[in-house]
C-alpha cells in the first residue's frame, strides 16, 4: 500500500473524478476533495478486516474492490465469500457513523485502486454544512441497497441456472467493456468463484453451468475473460425458472436453453 502525500489534488479537474454508471459525483460535491485522505493499494492489497474497529467512510475512486465475510462469522480466519464487487464510485466502510463500529465484511482490492477515506463524523458533519453532499451519497447508498435487495429476492425466486444469467447482465452492466466493432461484451476480472460466492452455489456447479451456456451460446470466452454475444438473449435466460436437464450425479437443476 502506497500512500499518497498530497491531499487536496491540486490541478485534477472534476471531469477526471469519479463515474461508474449511475454513481457519477456532482462537481460541486468534488469541491470537497481537499478533506479526504487519499491512498493508492496494489492488488489483493486489505483495506480492512471482518471485525475491525471502522472510523472511516471510503470512496472507491478507481479499481475494484471485493467485500468479503467469513463463512463463519466466530472463525474469521476461516475460508471468506464474496458478497460484492465494488466498481469505482461506491462507498464502503462505516456507513453506520458510529464510533465503535467493526466491520461486517472485509474489503480486499480486486486490482490496483484509489481509495478516498473520511472520518465518519467529519462526513457528517460536512453533510450538514452541504446538503447536496448528502443527497449524493444517499442516492449511492440507496442504489446499493436495492441491489442488495434485488440479490436477496433473486434467492429465493429463482433457480441457480437464472440466478447466474442475472448475475451476469447485472456485472457485464457495471464492469462490462464493449468489443469493438462486435456486439460483444467482455467480462475482465470476474472468477467462477465470484460468481459461485454471488448465486449461492458450488464452484464446480457453477462451472457446469457456464460451460452449458456456452455450449448454448450464451456465453463465450477470450482466455480468461467471459463474453456475451447478445446481452438481451442472457437477460431473457435470467427471468427463467425451469427444472429441465438434470445433472447425473446431483440433484441441482439446470434450465432447457433454448
Amino acid at each position: 500500500m502506497k500512500e499518497s502525500s498530497q491531499l487536496n489534488f491540486t490541478g485534477i479537474n472534476p471531469e477526471e473524478m469519479l463515474s461508474a454508471q449511475n454513481n457519477s459525483w456532482d462537481k460541486s460535491i468534488i469541491d470537497l476533495r481537499g478533506y479526504f485522505q487519499i491512498k493508492t493499494y496494489t492488488k489483493k492489497s486489505t483495506i480492512y478486516s471482518f471485525g475491525d474497529t471502522l472510523k472511516e467512510i471510503h470512496i472507491l475512486k478507481q479499481g475494484r474492490v471485493r467485500l468479503t465475510r467469513p463463512l463463519n462469522q466466530l472463525k474469521a480466519n476461516i475460508a471468506h465469500v464474496v458478497t460484492d464487487i465494488l466498481p469505482a464510485g461506491e462507498l464502503f466502510g462505516n456507513m453506520s457513523f458510529e464510533s465503535d463500529y467493526r466491520a461486517e465484511e472485509s474489503a480486499i482490492t480486486a486490482e490496483d485502486a484509489e481509495v478516498w477515506s473520511i472520518a465518519a463524523q467529519e462526513l457528517s458533519e460536512l453533510m450538514s454544512a452541504r446538503p447536496e453532499l448528502a443527497i449524493e451519497l444517499f442516492r449511492i447508498q440507496s442504489n446499493r441497497l436495492e441491489q442488495q435487495a434485488r440479490r436477496k429476492h433473486w434467492l429465493t425466486t429463482k433457480d441457480v441456472p437464472a440466478r447466474l444469467a442475472a448475475t451476469l447482465v447485472e456485472l457485464a452492466d457495471t464492469f462490462g467493456n464493449p468489443a469493438p466493432n462486435r456486439p460483444d461484451i467482455h467480462l475482465t476480472g470476474i472468477t467462477q468463484q465470484d460468481l459461485a460466492d454471488l448465486v449461492g452455489a458450488s464452484r464446480s456447479f457453477v462451472s457446469t453451468l457456464i460451460n452449458m451456456m456456452k455450449q448454448d451460446g450464451y456465453l463465450f470466452s477470450i482466455g480468461r475473460n467471459i463474453c456475451i454475444p447478445n446481452m438481451d438473449r442472457l437477460n431473457s435466460l435470467a427471468g427463467e425458472i425451469s427444472t429441465c436437464r438434470k445433472l447425473d450425479s446431483t440433484s441441482e437443476v439446470l434450465p432447457e436453453f433454448c
